[in-house]
């Protein structure tokens, strides 16, 4: 697999003309399963031919090279129907009674998990000593069930050094989704976890498409860095605090109360404007997509 990112472009080319992915967020979820597959389904026939007790926890018929190789394979909707009806049922439904990891791993990515893929690809593609940081939403810090587990594999198999708390504009107009920043590095469990809050500017409601975050606005994180204190901005928190509560690692910041924004009718009005025409967006990219 050389030249990952032109892969990946070339493939996001040809995905804008497809019914169902329609923008970078769904393209990036279709790219991240088929690249987990892709690599979990080589080095599992890999470990079959070095050691004759490891059995795959992919039935034969599923692996990469079964329906995905074929140059002249499958396409269109019979490509469509084998990935909706056959291929993510069973993957997602492995049988887990063996205990092997690897099928727990297959399973959590498969059942309904996209949100996180790219977390556990993350985890699962990192080397010994490998460093890693990587964009999340605040959803992604929280949930229990598989979400928790996920969780708890990132805490056990890594130290989760640092989160960085984003405000909710940083990616407006596209999302006004909270984010965070995870630091971290494979090999060892984590034992603290530091947070820090980035502010937005002074006079500052929210970052905008004409008001972008800007890179100068880190220098304040990367002298911080260095010389780890506990401020208004910063704080810390250790493992035990984090099993306690589910490995719920959406925590606000304890040096200051949760602020209310107040709003004026005209900015109330704005806001459900904007909704609405979001909303109107959404339906007709629907609409036009079933028609």
């Amino acid at each position: 697999m050389t030249n990952v990112s032109g892969i990946v472009k070339s493939a996001r080319n040809i995905m804008r003309q497809d019914t169902g992915t329609g923008s970078d967020e769904l393209r990036i979820l279709q790219l991240g399963w088929m690249l987990f597959l892709k690599i979990f389904s080589d080095k599992d026939k890999e470990l079959e031919l070095m050691d004759d007790h490891y059995h795959s926890p992919i039935p034969a018929e599923l692996h990469w090279d079964e329906w995905a190789g074929d140059d002249e394979g499958m396409t269109g909707d019979e490509l469509l129907q084998f990935v909706d009806r056959k291929l993510f049922p069973a993957l997602s439904n492995l049988d887990l009674s063996t205990a092997n990891r690897r099928a727990v791993l297959v399973h959590e990515v498969f059942a309904n998990n996209y949100n996180d893929l790219f977390l556990i690809l993350m985890i699962h593609l990192l080397k010994e000593g490998g460093r890693a940081a990587i964009v999340l939403p605040d959803g992604s810090l929280t949930g229990d069930g598989v979400k928790q587990r996920i969780r708890q594999k990132l805490l056990e198999d890594c130290n989760l050094h640092t989160i960085v708390r984003l405000p909710n504009s940083v990616f407006q107009p596209y999302a006004s989704v909270a984010t965070n920043l995870l630091f971290f590095t494979k090999g060892e469990p984590t034992k603290n976890i530091w947070y820090y809050e980035h502010k937005l500017p002074e006079g500052y409601k929210a970052y905008s498409k004409t008001k972008p975050i800007q890179l100068a606005e880190f220098d304040t994180l990367k002298a911080w860095w260095t010389k780890r204190k506990a401020n208004e901005q910063a704080w810390q928190v250790d493992i035990d605090t984090i099993k306690a509560n589910g490995y719920n690692l959406d925590i606000k910041n304890p040096h200051r109360a949760e602020e209310e924004q107040q709003y004026s009718s005209t900015e109330l009005l704005d806001l459900l404007h904007q909704s609405f025409a979001k909303s109107n967006q959404l339906l007709e990219q629907l609409r036009k997509e079933l028609s």
